[in-house]
């Protein structure tokens, strides 16, 4: 249901205009992030050109070092980091997760989407998501 709602929403997003300073252009790679993160937890096959689809979004938009800290981008490093405490990760001050003017966008998505799989592998043979 979430991957369709994602797609849906970025059907939308999609046919919207923004100008060459707006910012709008850039939050619109957060929508195939998050599609390739839910098809990552579905464990479906085509994660990979969903994410590859935000990464060309994110280059065209001028690859801002805001990754982290910016509406939908804070929801999806959000996520990354609930999986990473759920495992018992200690995420330092100066973990990626933490820098809201830290990576850029297109370098924050290659370090989740390498990890991201096998952290939730681990999630699930741990049987359980503790979180505070």
């Amino acid at each position: 249901m979430g991957i369709l709602l994602a797609e849906d929403y970025f059907e939308y997003i999609e046919r919207q205009e923004f100008g060459p300073q707006s910012f709008g252009a850039f939050r619109r790679g957060a929508w195939p992030e998050f599609i390739g993160d839910l098809r990552t937890i579905a464990q479906r096959k085509n994660a990979e050109e969903a994410y590859d689809r935000a990464h060309e979004i994110y280059e065209s938009a001028g690859d801002y070092q805001i990754s982290t800290g910016e509406q939908e981008h804070m929801r999806l490093t959000g996520f990354f980091r609930n999986v990473r405490l759920g495992l018992g990760h200690d995420i330092s001050d100066d973990a990626l997760e933490h820098q809201p003017m830290g990576p850029s966008t297109t370098d924050w998505l290659e370090y989740k989407r390498e990890r991201l799989p096998e952290y939730l592998d681990q999630l699930d043979a741990q049987g359980e998501w503790p979180l505070e």
